[in-house]
C-alpha cells in the first residue's frame, strides 16, 4: 500500500468487503490528504473557504477528529499487517509445515489430508540400579 501500509495479510485479504486489500489503506491515505490540503487552504486563504466545512481549520470545529482518525486508521492498519506478517513467517518457518518424509499435516493440496509425523520414540523403562552383594558377615563364635 502507498507509504509501506497494507491491510492485507501476504496472500490473503484483511477484509471480507470488497475493493481489495488496498482499499481501507487508500481510503485513510485521501482522508488525511483531503484534511492537510483543505486545512491549510483554509487557513491560508480565509476568503476561499468561506464557510466552514468538516476539513476546514483541520477539523478544528469538530475536536480535530476529521485530523486524527484517519491517522489512527494507518497505524492501526499497519500493525494489523505486521501482525499477519509475523504469523505468516511463523507459519512459513514452522517445524510441522513440510517434511519431505511424511509430507505435509494440512496436505498436499489434493483434497486427502496429509500424513502426520510418527510420535518420537519411546524410552526403555528405567531398571532399578543393581544390588550389590552381600557384605560379608563376621563369623560367629
Amino acid at each position: 500500500g502507498p507509504g509501506g501500509f497494507s491491510a492485507a495479510p501476504p496472500g490473503g485479504r484483511a477484509g471480507g468487503g470488497g475493493g481489495g486489500p488496498g482499499a481501507p489503506t487508500a481510503a485513510c491515505t485521501v482522508e488525511l490528504v483531503g484534511v492537510l490540503t483543505v486545512g491549510s487552504l483554509s487557513l491560508a486563504d480565509r476568503e476561499a473557504f468561506p464557510d466552514s466545512t468538516v476539513w476546514s481549520g483541520y477539523g478544528s470545529g469538530y475536536g480535530f477528529i476529521p485530523l486524527v482518525l484517519p491517522v489512527l486508521g494507518l497505524l492501526w492498519l499497519r500493525h494489523q499487517a505486521e501482525v499477519a506478517a509475523e504469523q505468516f513467517a511463523a507459519e512459513q518457518s514452522s517445524p510441522e509445515q513440510f517434511s519431505p518424509e511424511y509430507g505435509t499435516p494440512a496436505g498436499d493440496g489434493d483434497g486427502r489430508p496429509g500424513q502426520k509425523s510418527p510420535p518420537p520414540p519411546k524410552s526403555p523403562p528405567k531398571s532399578p540400579p543393581p544390588k550389590s552383594p552381600p557384605s560379608p558377615k563376621p563369623p560367629s563364635p
